[in-house]
């Protein structure tokens, strides 16, 4: 092919640099860039060609291809569908056939000249951005893991209930649930600022492997959406394959549908009295490391009803342990009205209690939430069954109760050695549970400051407002 040169030497000099900037290699003649220009087209190398439209461009004229047409069709015969075009490309060929060839030089010298500034700003962009990946990196899968990851083990991450959270949730976070079991990591509620507290906790991304989700109201529910983004990215920026299986109320997974099948999460809906059985045979269903069982709650879903009836739900964990079980009772929000208590016939270690306020009648029934009264019934149901649970934790206390967690949690101390003396010989322990508390399921022992307390013997104190094991 015969080339028509109407460049002078100092374009080619800067053309030269320009090109070592573009391609990272220098080009010493026309020949070197002619032959370049060829294989990039003939192989179609995705890395140089992400930016080559301003190089195709610089080198109409070497082509002797006066006319956009001519150049056009020529570029077809080394591919076809002209796949490495976009409208960017064609609004600057149009541009370069639209002037005189005695004015292209002037333009494209213009333009090698903005692209190396460009380029220049295009390199801090890289730097700048690999820093970013290696920072979402950390946030997404933490360089110094939580030291009781091996463990088998169960924290508590919530703090206020109800509207508190949404308002005020820079300081008082509506948290949720995390459980290790034999390596896998369960999620339950995961509400406001969720994953910000696990990830305090230098727990990650991967370490989640199934969430429940009891109903729709936010402070359960909110962080839903922003694992199913960070799960996404950590198998992007890490070139992994990991999933997340949720299993939640018929409204959950209504109002998070869009989720479903979506990057390597899975959601199932599930009613009252399904369990882990009713999933067998399911393609696909991970094994689970432990089983569960639905309970019925009864709780106002409002305002999301439109999405469905009241589908809110509590959940029994059965968790299998090297010579032992462990059950754990999770009411969920629900009001003891109209509750089914023949639903609480096992022998729980550990009772979850949601207590979201306190009535102002010891004769009274609050409507949404156990209150005091609600729990004083549920445990009058297990302890008549001779069931007390090993240890009672009461959460999800209202943003009103700041300064009565502690006294709260005596007083039901109180009520339920009571029931012990009188009804079983069985003594429970009262744990107000929140933000940071970590239990060790293979001992029973709180977790402090790299000290393992007894559960049965910890005392609780307040400081500024947080529950501490002394």
């Amino acid at each position: 092919m015969s080339i028509d040169i109407y460049f002078d030497e100092d374009f080619i000099k800067r053309f030269d640099i320009f090109c070592h900037n573009l391609l990272l290699r220098p080009f010493h003649n026309l020949e070197t860039i002619r032959d370049t220009f060829e294989k990039v087209l003939t192989n179609g190398n995705q890395t140089l060609m992400a930016n080559k439209f301003f190089f195709q461009i610089t080198l109409f004229n070497f082509f002797n291809y006066k006319d956009k047409g001519d150049y056009l069709a020529y570029l077809k015969t080394i591919n076809e569908d002209l796949l490495f075009f976009n409208k960017t490309i064609i609004h600057y060929i149009d541009i370069f056939y639209s002037l005189p060839i005695e004015k292209r030089e002037p333009l494209v010298l213009h333009w090698c000249n903005q692209f190396s500034a460009y380029e220049s700003l295009v390199q801090k962009h890289i730097a700048a951005a690999e820093l970013v990946d290696a920072a979402e990196i950390k946030l997404l899968k933490p360089d110094n893991k939580h030291p009781y990851l091996s463990n088998n083990f169960f924290m508590c991450l919530k703090k206020f209930n109800s509207v508190f959270p949404n308002l005020y949730h820079d300081n008082n976070y509506g948290g949720g649930f995390y459980f290790r079991i034999d390596g896998k990591g369960i999620v339950v509620d995961p509400g406001y600022s969720f994953y910000k507290q696990l990830k305090s906790n230098n727990i990650g991304i991967d370490d989640i492997d199934f969430i429940f989700v009891s109903h729709a109201h936010d402070d359960h529910c909110m962080d839903l959406e922003l694992i199913a983004s960070l799960l996404f990215k950590y198998n992007k920026l890490l070139e992994l394959d990991h999933s997340i299986h949720v299993f939640s109320s018929s409204n959950v997974f209504n109002k998070y549908s869009y989720l479903n099948n979506l990057n390597n999460l899975f959601m199932y809906a599930l009613e009252p009295n399904m369990s882990s059985s009713s999933f067998l045979g399911i393609p696909n269903f991970p094994s689970l490391p432990f089983d569960f069982l639905v309970l019925k709650s009864n709780h106002n879903e409002q305002p999301y009803q439109g999405l469905g009836k009241d589908s809110s739900l509590g959940f029994i964990f059965t968790l299998s342990l090297p010579g032992k079980t462990v059950k754990f009772l999770y009411t969920g929000d629900t009001s003891a009205s109209e509750l089914d208590f023949s639903q609480f016939i096992y022998k729980f270690d550990y009772a979850i209690m949601n207590i979201g306020t306190i009535e102002n009648s010891v004769f009274d029934i609050h409507k949404n939430h156990l209150g005091l009264n609600g729990i004083k019934r549920i445990l009058d149901t297990l302890a008549f069954n001779s069931r007390l649970p090993r240890f009672l934790l009461i959460s999800e206390f209202g943003a009103e109760m700041v300064n009565l967690r502690i006294d709260i949690s005596l007083l039901l101390q109180e009520y339920v050695d009571d029931l012990a003396k009188s009804l079983t010989s069985y003594s429970t322990k009262v744990v107000p549970c929140e933000q940071n508390l970590l239990i060790d399921l293979d001992s029973h022992n709180i977790i402090t400051k790299n000290k393992h307390i007894p559960l049965n013997m910890a005392t609780f104190t307040m400081q500024k407002m947080e529950v501490v094991y002394s």
